[in-house]
């Protein structure tokens, strides 16, 4: 729970001075940089909360599951992508919502998961494969 405090504060705090110093920009290259760094920083919180979640899905018995969800994820962008056609805050917006989306899975499935052990042969190899 600290992890996702501390990466909620962290990012919020981003988005935030990012913000304050818009104005600062207006009429530069950098205008409306502060507004894409907030919409991005959900994004970011989703990155930082799901590494851990990653690791544990990396030594999981059941990797297929964390693949589909990834491929679902990277579907749902790309959908997205097409839709907009073009960069937008509303698109980055879908694209942190995706990310927080795809979290929430991946914390789901693993909370579902937790203390199934499959039949895995001493070789390591998932079951199925032609190592038996």
């Amino acid at each position: 729970m600290r992890c996702i405090a501390g990466a909620v504060l962290l990012f919020g705090a981003i988005a935030f001075t990012f913000l304050l110093a818009d104005p600062w920009l207006v009429g530069t290259q950098w205008e409306d940089l502060g507004v894409v760094i907030a919409l991005m920083a959900p994004f970011y919180v989703g990155i930082a909360v799901l590494a851990p979640l990653q690791e544990m899905a990396t030594l999981s018995r059941q990797p297929l599951w964390q693949v589909a969800i990834n491929a679902l994820a990277l579907v749902a962008i790309i959908v997205a992508m097409a839709s907009f056609g073009a960069l937008s805050p509303a698109l980055l917006e879908v694209i942190g919502l995706i990310s927080v989306l795809r979290m929430l899975m991946h914390a789901v499935f693993i909370w579902l998961h937790l203390g199934h052990v499959e039949d895995v042969p001493a070789s390591g190899l998932a079951v199925g494969s032609a190592a038996r």
